[in-house]
This record gives structure tokens, C-alpha cells and sequence, in this order.
């Protein structure tokens, strides 16, 4: 009887302590599978991928070429081997929310396009011409996590506000897409990105 309550106590000691190791090693391996392309590839597009236990991939920028003369943003579904499952997300800690910059304009500032923030920014910089450029983004059906954040790009004199209507594959099983917004499934607007009927993030004109 007694060795049976010096098992159990010793169990209920150590079984937090296993539960952090675990936890732990978890985190240390999937930080060590973790890479990033520093520079964009030819589609314009950064990415982390992973090659540990699990073998995906996110899309954390695009590089938009206004000289393309394309005005559609295709996500990919693979980079090389690895399927593209989310747009930004929290790797190592830290966030990486998906946003898109232009090609060509070196960024002063990126300006927050909160609704009061925005009203701060330009009431400060009166000066500024504001220069809006319409996308479309065209969600593919394996995305299942989303993490944007959409500044404006404040470059000589000029600050462009990036928006966008989004079509979402209709096979996809986590977002929809109705009249060029995203929503999750439950019905909630999925936040950061600025939609092609908002002057600012969190408006709406319609």
C-alpha cells in the first residue's frame, strides 16, 4: 500500500513535467523544420515552409507588378513539394500576417488602416494624393488559416491603399466568399485585409 502511494505521488509529480517536455520538443522541432524564402519568387510571392512531421506550406507576401497589366492575384496551391495551407500565420513565436506590396515603390511608411488611425494619418499628412489600387484575389480550396494585415504604403507624397475583392473556391471547407469578401464559415468577415468597398479597414460603403 505503500509503494502503491509512492507511485501515484511521484506520477502526479512528474506528469507535468513530461507534459512540458513534450510541449517543448514539439515547438523546438517544428522551429528547427521551419524555413522562409527572403526573396520573393517569380509570382511575387515569400513564403514559410516546413518539412518536419507535417509538410506545408504559407504564402506571407505577395509582390504586386503594376506593370504586369494583371489585376488578379491567383494563390498558389503548392510551393515546390509542399501543399500552401494558410496565408501568414504565427511561426516561432512571432506573427507573420499576409499583406501585399508593390513592386517598385520603395515604402516610406506602412500606415495602419484602422479607422482611427487612419483618420490620424491623414489629418497629419494632409499633403498626401491617396491612390487606391483595385485586386482580385482568388482564394484557393486548401487554405484553411488566415492572418493579414493590410497597411497603406506611404512612398513620395503618395499613399496606396491596396484593395481587394476575393473569390474563394466554393470547395474550400474554412472561408466563403460573397460579393468579393471572405468569411469563415460561421459568418464572420475575415478581418485584415481591405476590401474593394472600404475606404479603410473595418468601413463599408455599401
Amino acid at each position: 500500500m505503500k509503494k502503491l502511494t509512492i507511485i501515484i505521488v511521484i506520477t502526479i509529480i512528474c506528469l507535468p513535467l513530461l507534459a512540458f517536455l513534450v510541449i517543448f520538443t514539439a515547438r523546438f522541432y517544428a522551429f528547427k523544420t521551419m524555413h522562409s524564402t527572403s526573396i520573393p519568387d517569380e509570382a511575387g510571392f515569400s513564403y514559410y515552409y516546413f518539412d518536419g512531421l507535417s509538410k506545408y506550406a504559407s504564402v506571407v507576401g505577395c509582390l504586386y507588378d503594376p506593370g504586369s497589366g494583371q489585376e488578379e492575384i491567383d494563390i498558389p496551391a503548392m510551393y515546390t513539394k509542399y501543399h500552401v495551407t494558410s496565408l501568414g500565420g504565427h511561426f516561432g513565436g512571432g506573427g507573420s500576417p499576409f499583406n501585399i506590396s508593390i513592386k517598385g515603390l520603395r515604402t516610406v511608411s506602412n500606415v495602419s488602416l484602422s479607422e482611427g488611425s487612419f483618420d490620424w494619418y491623414l489629418q497629419k499628412h494632409k499633403r498626401l494624393e491617396v491612390v487606391t489600387l483595385d485586386l482580385t484575389l482568388n482564394v484557393g480550396p486548401n487554405i484553411k488559416e488566415i492572418f493579414a494585415d493590410q497597411p497603406g504604403i506611404e512612398t513620395a507624397g503618395k499613399l496606396y491603399l491596396v484593395r481587394v475583392y476575393v473569390n474563394c473556391d466554393p470547395v474550400n471547407s474554412s472561408f466563403y466568399s460573397e460579393n468579393g469578401i471572405l468569411y469563415h464559415k460561421n459568418g464572420e468577415v475575415v478581418e485584415g485585409f481591405l476590401y474593394w468597398n472600404q475606404d479603410y479597414v473595418g468601413s463599408d460603403k455599401q
